[in-house]
């Protein structure tokens, strides 16, 4: 469950990091029940807080300025990253 949540936050940074501080993203299932949050951290707008249903801290997300991510859990353990870099196509 926490790594599907940090996993789709990854993936939603790098789009919405850079746009605004002190965001919140709202996460829900196919369902539609509410699992969580994440935000922006207003001192370091690279770094996203992630938040189960509950308000249970589990995990953040490092955003650099090339739009890779990298996730981290609750006790600061590397997770694994995404990157921002998209492949190029062929014209």
């Amino acid at each position: 469950m926490r790594i599907a949540i940090i996993a789709a936050v990854s993936v939603l940074c790098m789009c919405s990091l850079p746009v605004h501080a002190a965001e919140e993203t709202r996460f829900y299932d196919a369902q539609g029940r509410y699992q969580g949050r994440a935000t922006t951290n207003t001192a370091n707008p690279e770094q996203q807080s992630v938040y189960d249903n509950h308000g249970k801290y589990v995990g953040r997300v490092m955003t650099d300025e090339n739009g890779n991510a990298r996730v981290y859990d609750s006790h600061g353990q590397y997770m694994g990253r995404t990157t921002g870099q998209t492949p190029k196509t062929k014209q």
